[in-house]
C-alpha cells in the first residue's frame, strides 16, 4: 500500500523581472546577410539601396558591375537523362558550333536527352527517334538550349 501526502504550499515571494533581455541567434537562417524584413523596414524609413546594402554588408563597397551575357548553371550535372516538354514558345538545341538542325522544340511533345557511351549527347525526338541519327557535344563541348 502507498500513501501520498500533499502539504499546502505557502505563497512564494514575488520576484522582480528583468527590464531588458538580449536574444542571440539567427532563427531559421544562417545568420549572415541581409534580412528581407529589415531591409523593407529601412526602405520604408527612407533609406536608399546603397545605405541598406552598406548597413548589412559592412566593409564592402556598392558599385556598378556588368553581368555576362550568359551564365551557366549546372542544375542537371550528374543526371543520366532529362526530359523537356515546352509549354509555350520554342527552344533550340545548340553547341559552340551553332544551332543543331531540326533541334527546335515546340509545345506538344516531350524530348529526351541522354549521354551516350562516347560522352556525346543523344537527343531523342518526341517520337523516340534519334535527332539526325547523331550525337552532339561532349565532355568539353556542352549542349545548350536557347529559348
Amino acid at each position: 500500500m502507498a500513501l501520498a501526502v500533499m502539504l499546502p504550499q505557502g505563497s512564494r515571494p514575488a520576484v522582480a523581472l528583468q527590464e531588458s533581455y538580449v536574444f542571440e541567434g539567427s532563427g531559421w537562417g544562417h545568420g549572415v546577410g541581409m534580412s528581407q524584413w529589415g531591409a523593407y523596414g529601412m526602405a520604408k524609413q527612407g533609406f536608399n539601396y546603397r545605405e541598406i546594402l552598406s548597413y548589412y554588408y559592412r566593409g564592402t563597397k556598392v558599385s556598378a558591375w556588368s553581368c555576362p551575357a550568359e551564365i551557366r548553371v549546372g542544375l542537371l550535372e550528374g543526371q543520366s537523362s532529362i526530359e523537356l516538354a515546352p509549354q509555350s514558345g520554342s527552344f533550340t538545341f545548340y553547341t559552340s558550333d551553332g544551332d543543331i538542325p531540326g533541334g527546335t522544340l515546340v509545345p506538344g511533345g516531350k524530348w529526351t536527352v541522354t549521354q551516350g557511351d562516347d560522352a556525346r549527347f543523344n537527343i531523342l525526338k518526341p517520337d523516340g527517334t534519334l535527332l539526325n541519327n547523331a550525337g552532339y557535344g561532349g565532355l568539353n563541348k556542352p549542349l545548350y538550349i536557347r529559348g
